[in-house]
């Protein structure tokens, strides 16, 4: 039946939202509408419905989009939670490196091994005192940062990246950097 059919979609466009996303899935809602109304509306292979047949469309298109944004948001939250535990998975082994190291030159030593193995970073200095970033390096973006707690400052953490950092890398160099 026509019930069927329309549920069996719906049920198609939920699975592409969470697996594809939004953009892709608003596609296949508008192409779902118009197939369902060619093919499966009387009098079929045509467009021409009437006053009913129109407002049941309708709330047929209104459903799919419902679908398609609670699906693509699942999708949007499930990835938030990844990312969210890798970057928990990477504080506590950082934190938990740190814990062991009896000297500054040993913290420092792994925040470099860190920001390079984990975050992409290429070259990773640390220099003495406060500094001010570097003038910028057109083939290389430069993130400077200063190691302190409180008024005391202990360094500046400067190091390249092929690409400007994403604001997860950011997030975590700054904790990373703290940790130190």
């Amino acid at each position: 039946t026509q019930a069927d059919i329309a549920l069996l979609n719906l049920l198609a466009i939920l699975a592409l939202s969470i697996r594809l996303g939004g953009r892709p899935t608003l596609l296949a809602v508008i192409v779902s509408f118009f197939t369902t109304n060619f093919f499966f509306i009387e009098p079929i292979y045509t467009f021409h419905v009437t006053r009913g047949q129109f407002i049941d469309l309708c709330i047929y298109l209104a459903t799919a989009l419902a679908a398609s944004v609670l699906g693509a948001s699942s999708r949007r939250q499930g990835d938030a939670a990844r990312r969210s535990a890798e970057e928990q998975k990477l504080l506590h082994s950082f934190s938990s490196s740190f814990n062991r190291i009896p000297d500054r030159e040993g913290v420092y030593d792994t925040l470099r091994r860190v920001m390079q193995d984990r975050l992409a970073a290429g070259e990773v200095t640390i220099l003495p005192g406060r500094h001010e970033a570097p003038r910028e390096d057109p083939r290389k973006v430069i993130s400077s940062m200063t190691i302190a707690t409180g008024e005391r400052v202990y360094g500046t953490v400067q190091a390249t990246f092929d690409a400007a950092p994403s604001p997860e890398q950011t997030r975590l160099i700054e904790a990373c950097v703290v940790q130190a």
